[in-house]
């Protein structure tokens, strides 16, 4: 019976490996080759042997049902008679499913979403391999329960926001609810291999483990990997007189190589030394184009500026490298309005009083005293006043 557990998710949803991209690529392949085949044929092919069985519980709206399943194909369905004494030959799910159990099978049993509970959170794909101890600690800490009181599981799918997460579901189930549920169902809950709850989006049902699925048997791949070492070792003998004949070409190469290099090393430092000619000059024309000349600052005072304005004093400096700082000095009958106007300008910015505005007596107006930065880039056209 075909079973996604959070081992096999794991499995799917860990971190690439040449293992996992060859069995996901050999799945693709075989799906692929499915559907060139007629359907009988292809039922055929995907038999996995002993069949299983899925039973669900009687509720109030429906009786319990019984189906039989080899891999992801439904042999059949089964209604239980909920009263036998209606029924002359009543149905009874504990003896199909020991039927299925002598057989090689394994039983599962549904449990309604109300009975759970479902967790959903993310984990990196790194985490994959202690999936197991992050549930764990999840139901100690985020639940009223104890790992040891609950049945869990969780199913593993990529994260629809971020390659580099899982999103995980995650449901828990209380053994005693589980027990009851199994009972109604006429079955033992020793006797079930696994429980399938219920989703609430539409999705595959969450599968939750009750007893641990077996393992494959290790000695195949252990086989494998003594044959792939076998190989290598054939190989690397076969490339050890290929690589003593190399070494001795390649003497003679080393030889031809020393003599090359000298010259080679000479021509290196005639070229370093226009490269980095070639780099100062390109770094002094950047720096030329990206900073403002004093004509230039001088070009857009005269444009900014207003009649009746008069600069005694035009300082330009830097106080950090690479930010120009401006200070101008002078008179004017609308010292007040000059911060706002030189804000205007697409050269200045940042621009305040460095002082007070004072009268002055002897030219008829305020003396101020201002500061601005200029901005590292400028634009190719003048914005017109």
């Amino acid at each position: 019976m075909a079973v996604l557990d959070a081992g096999q998710s794991a499995r799917d949803a860990g971190p690439a490996t040449p293992a996992r991209a060859l069995h996901r690529f050999w799945r693709w392949y075989r799906d692929q080759a499915a559907l060139l085949l007629p359907a009988r044929i292809t039922r055929w092919l995907n038999d996995t042997g002993a069949p299983g069985i899925v039973v669900s519980a009687p509720t109030d709206q429906a009786p319990s049902t019984v189906t039989i399943l080899r891999g992801a194909r439904v042999l059949s369905r089964h209604v239980l008679a909920s009263d036998p004494a209606t029924d002359a030959a009543p149905l009874s799910a504990g003896a199909m499913a020991d039927k299925i159990k002598t057989s090689g099978g394994e039983v599962a049993l549904n449990i309604r979403r109300d009975m759970c509970l479902i967790r959903s959170f993310d984990i990196p794909r790194e985490a994959v391999p202690r999936l197991d101890s992050v549930l764990a600690a999840g139901i100690a800490r985020r639940t009223p329960f104890a790992p040891a009181d609950v049945y869990h599981g969780a199913s593993l799918s990529p994260h629809p926001a971020d390659p580099a997460k899982l999103a995980v579901r995650h449901a828990i189930v209380r053994r005693d609810l589980a027990d009851a549920e199994a009972q109604r169902a006429g079955l033992a809950i020793s006797g079930i291999g696994v429980l399938m709850v219920e989703a609430a989006d539409g999705s595959p049902p969450l599968a939750v483990r009750v007893v641990p699925q077996p393992q494959p048997a290790k000695w195949p791949g252990r086989l494998a990997c003594a044959l792939l070492v076998c190989g290598a070792l054939a190989l690397a003998a076969g490339a050890y007189s290929t690589l003593d004949d190399l070494t001795t070409r390649l003497a003679r190469l080393d030889t031809a190589i020393t003599s090359a290099s000298a010259k080679a090393q000479a021509v290196r430092r005639l070229v370093d030394g226009a490269g980095a000619e070639s780099a100062l000059l390109a770094g002094l024309r950047t720096a030329k184009s990206e900073r403002a000349q004093l004509m230039d600052v001088v070009e857009e005072l005269s444009r900014v500026l207003p009649d009746g304005t008069w600069i005694s004093e035009l300082r330009l400096s830097e106080d950090r490298p690479g930010e120009a700082v401006l200070s101008i000095t002078g008179y004017s009958d609308r010292a007040t309005a000059l911060v706002a106007l030189l804000d205007r300008s697409q050269m200045f910015t940042a621009t305040a009083l460095a002082s007070a505005i004072t009268p002055d007596p002897a030219e008829g107006r305020d003396r101020f005293q201002l500061q601005t930065r200029l901005v590292k880039s400028q634009p190719a056209a003048r914005p017109k006043p």
